[in-house]
């Protein structure tokens, strides 16, 4: 009895530390307390993010972006199948995010924001799962998933999470680096895109439409056109002109007076009474109808900014015959404003890129960067790059490159200056429309892709058959001129009918 004792207390001292140590003990499959965040930290202090995906949700053009899994070997993807791991990076360089690995150009602040925080709402929902086979079936191993973000702040790592498969319409299933149970979240994977190109800032030259104040415009083998905002200050109402016997002075008051009874006139004088009654209708009436210029013209307009003190586009070198057209330069001003790039080609000048004959070639005032002017340079690339000829030379083969930031042509400043239909093009094969433009801005170190849609519409606005149009005459001139040929008909007429 004295011997069995001792051994019971041994059993019974195994099964309480067993059964401590089973209440201790954490199922690394368990599933964390529901509606708890699923990045357990702050993400103000997040300086640097990597993007990594497999498989057919990259897509080809995975261009800059794309690199090879750690270690410098393809990743392998299950089954055997071998699957490039393409990634990109945002980093925070001096408070701006930019994109390391794609010419440190700007990142997309407001997509970027907007993604940090869907991230930092993410919760963790009821677990759908919890084995270790089911982290492979939803694709959130560690070398099976859809995207893979790492979150770092100061080179080290703040979380780590995967996203796997689609769980429903903007729903994924994900799980952190820590966690070992399925949750499904609110965020999408194609919300966390692997190409740099979509990650990039496409608005970066955008402005103020209204802040430009001159835009110098030269087109293939024409004169620049020098396009200045001005304000005309609001101009005193016109005095009334002197009254005159023929002219328009109000008549007085009619007083009543009796009818004689009618006379028949005589036979002769009837033409010349016919005469009178047209001369009298066709004056004044003729003199309304001229002096009503069309709303839309840019005579009219110009008379119109300079009585209401708004702004107006001139070119103070333009000959006589000629004017800006206003309403074709506010839209030049609009595209120019508006203008969103598709990506960066890179920071070196290509040859097959043109740059050095530009079809457009824009010198921007800006009034909120006072003394600067941005250079933007529009070029159509060569379809081939191992061809020498240059799709935008000029007649008899000359060069038509546009002149050094400020500088002009010597042609702009002759006396005999005529801009009107663009220069026809070289002799041979009409060129097939491209596929892109090639913009420059002096101001950026990058050279941008422009879409074949909008560099047309960037050269079309540009035209200077858009820009000028052939001077009217204002609307007091039409009326002064319509009023003499009509009393020079009424004249004519009286003659007539005396004669006869």
């Amino acid at each position: 009895m004295r011997r069995t004792i001792p051994l019971l207390t041994v059993i019974l001292a195994l099964q309480i530390g067993l059964a401590a140590l089973l209440a201790v003990r954490k199922d690394p499959l368990a599933a964390t307390t529901p509606q708890t965040p699923l990045i357990g930290t702050s993400l103000q202090s997040v300086d640097h993010l990597l993007i990594e995906g497999h498989g057919s949700g990259i897509g080809a053009a995975a261009g800059a972006a794309a690199a090879t899994a750690p270690g410098g070997a393809n990743a392998t993807a299950p089954g055997g199948a071998s699957a490039t791991l393409a990634k990109v990076e945002l980093a925070k360089q001096d408070g701006k995010w930019v994109l390391p690995d794609y010419f440190n150009a700007p990142v997309d602040k407001f997509k970027l924001n907007d993604v940090l925080d869907e991230l930092s709402d993410l919760k963790r929902g009821l677990p759908v799962a919890t084995t270790s086979s089911a982290l492979d079936r939803f694709k959130l191993m560690d070398d099976n998933f859809e995207r893979r973000l790492t979150l770092s702040a100061g080179k080290k790592v703040l979380s780590t999470v995967y996203f796997g498969s689609s769980a429903g319409a903007r729903k994924t299933d994900a799980r952190t680096a820590r966690d070992h149970a399925v949750y499904d979240v609110d965020l999408a994977t194609y919300e966390l895109p692997t190409q740099a190109s979509q990650w990039f800032d496409a608005g970066m030259l955008e402005s103020d439409a209204d802040a430009l104040s001159q835009v110098d415009v030269t087109t293939n083998a024409q004169p620049t056109i020098e396009l200045l905002r001005q304000t005309h200050p609001a101009a005193p109402a016109p005095a009334p002109a002197p009254a005159s016997a023929s002219a328009s002075a109000p008549a007085p008051a009619p007083t009543p007076t009796p009818t004689p009874a009618p006379t028949p006139a005589p036979a002769a004088a009837s033409p010349s009474s016919g005469a009178a009654g047209v001369a009298a209708k066709s004056g004044p009436a003729a003199t309304t109808t001229a002096g009503t210029a069309p709303a839309a013209s840019p005579a009219a307009t110009a008379i119109a900014a300079a009585t209401t003190g708004t702004k107006v586009w001139v070119d103070p070198s333009l000959p006589s015959g000629q004017q800006v057209d206003g309403a074709h330069v506010d839209a030049l001003a609009r595209d120019i404003a508006d203008l969103r790039v598709d990506g960066i080609l890179g920071v070196s000048a290509q040859p097959e890129w043109q740059q050095d004959h530009p079809l457009l070639t824009l010198a921007i005032h800006n009034d909120q960067h006072p003394g600067q002017v941005d250079t933007w340079t529009l070029s159509q690339p060569l379809p081939d790059a191992g061809s020498g000829a240059a799709a935008s030379a000029g007649p008899s083969g000359t060069s038509t490159s546009a002149p050094s930031h400020g500088a002009r042509p010597t042609s702009s400043k002759t006396a005999t200056r005529t801009v009107g239909a663009p220069a026809a093009s070289p002799a041979g094969p009409k060129a097939s429309a491209p596929e892109y433009y090639v913009l420059k801005d002096s101001s950026e170190p990058w050279y941008f892709r422009v879409s074949a849609a909008t560099g047309k519409q960037l050269l079309d606005a540009g035209a200077p058959t858009a820009l000028l149009t052939s001077a009217q005459p204002t609307s007091q001139g039409s009326a002064h001129a319509s009023s003499v040929r009509g009393a020079g008909r009424a004249r004519h007429r009286r003659h007539s009918a005396a004669s006869t």
